[in-house]
């Protein structure tokens, strides 16, 4: 069996990573899964679905399914003007288990400045040139306001501009 490895900062994933560790974080995840697409979960696990099947869906057979980014700025800097995010790194455990679950190379930051998010988000964003997927989420979780989120200092990244812009089929 071929194994493909993805790598971002010296982390290495390969498509063992894309699974949950634990036997429970399958028995939860699968209940939100089936509580969602309810009595069609039966029809989805026994026929794969293809664009030539449903073509108003998207392909999702490539290995992994896609890659998944997710930053979480929980820890701010005393000066930045803003409070700790608790509770956030559950929310991150939970995101990061789902996407393995749904068979995704999962990549997790935490606490950076803008710099460092920028730089994480062309690292990601290389994964790409590198690998095939059918898909790809980006997630980042933080304070902000005004369509503006702020870095562990407390300065503020226009999301449109400077994080969205950048997944634009111009731009990748």
């Amino acid at each position: 069996m071929e194994r493909n490895n993805y790598v971002i900062d010296n982390v290495e994933l390969d498509e063992t990573d894309a699974k949950p560790s634990k036997r429970s974080d399958y028995q939860s995840i699968s209940g939100i899964v089936q509580e969602t697409v309810g009595t069609k979960s039966q029809k989805i696990k026994d026929k794969p679905i293809t664009k030539d099947s449903h073509p108003n869906v998207y392909q999702m057979t490539s290995k992994p399914r896609g890659f998944a980014m997710i930053i979480n700025n929980g820890k701010f800097q005393q000066d930045s003007g803003f409070q700790p995010r608790r509770g956030s790194d559950v929310d991150v455990s939970r995101l990061e288990n789902l996407f393995q679950y749904l068979g995704f190379a999962v990549f997790v930051k935490r606490d950076l400045a803008k710099a460092e998010i920028m730089e994480s988000i062309e690292k990601f964003k290389n994964q790409f040139e590198q690998q095939t997927v059918d898909m790809s989420v980006f997630c980042i979780m933080s304070h902000g306001s005004g369509g503006n989120l702020v870095d562990i200092l407390g300065n503020e990244i226009d999301v449109e501009e400077k994080i969205i812009k950048k997944f634009y089929n111009t731009q990748c």
